[in-house]
């Protein structure tokens, strides 16, 4: 069998092109939830992390849920959070196993949830699920309303 040397550049192209990990960079910003004054806000660090946090706004006063990291590692990319009074300020790591405009981040481990997805609906909507895999299972839309 001979091999082309365009077929070959090819093959390698399309490989190392598919192997790369899509980083969710498109949460920068600040996202609202559907009449609701709970917003989460992403600031991009660099090629390979974010920072987040969520919070609510409740008679002028900011009251904060969740910190939140995103870090590419490596093929790898991690959602960690920091959820306020809880866990003793030690994240909870989930791993991204899906990623092209649905983002899906696991851990079997956790309690609640044990699955979150970030479904990009548009450039200014996603819809946001958290699960347990069970019958508990929590959706929400996030509207950008500033970059």
């Amino acid at each position: 069998m001979k091999i082309y040397p365009v077929f070959l550049f090819l093959l390698l192209y399309n490989t190392s092109v598919f192997a790369q990990t899509v980083f969710p960079d498109f949460l920068q910003g600040t996202w609202q939830m559907d009449d609701k004054e709970i917003y989460e806000h992403w600031n991009i660090l660099n090629e390979n992390s974010m920072k987040g946090v969520s919070y609510a706004v409740d008679k002028e006063q900011f009251v904060i849920f969740e910190y939140l990291d995103l870090v590419r590692s490596n093929d790898a990319v991690i959602y960690t959070a920091f959820a306020v009074g809880a866990n003793d300020g030690r994240g909870i790591p989930f791993t991204m196993t899906r990623s092209d405009s649905i983002f899906i981040f696991v851990n079997y481990q956790h309690d609640f949830p044990k699955i979150i997805v970030y479904n990009k609906l548009s450039d200014n909507e996603i819809a946001v699920t958290i699960s347990d895999e069970g019958d508990n299972e929590l959706s929400w839309i996030l509207r950008k309303i500033s970059h």
